[in-house]
């Protein structure tokens, strides 16, 4: 069974993201399978792994923010 490491804090502005980037890349150089989920609106993990192009800009929010139907078109937008 796989583990799960949360970086969380209300604060804004502490290095959440960078810390969560660079554990993510730490560990899977490693060899570990890792999973880095960004479920801030603002989705700035993906600048941080270097995702700049506009075919990106799609995150967690917008699944939940979106009818059911337009999941599939949201996922094929992504891949």
């Amino acid at each position: 069974m796989g583990r799960v490491l949360a970086i969380v804090s209300q604060k804004g502005g502490v290095g959440k993201t960078t810390t969560a980037i660079n554990l993510a890349v730490a560990m899977a150089r490693r060899g570990v399978k890792t999973l880095l989920v960004d479920v801030d609106p603002q989705g700035s993990v993906r600048y941080g792994l270097g995702m700049l192009a506009p075919h990106y800009r799609f995150g967690v929010s917008d699944f939940r923010t979106t009818r059911q139907e337009s999941v599939s078109s949201l996922t094929q937008a992504c891949s």
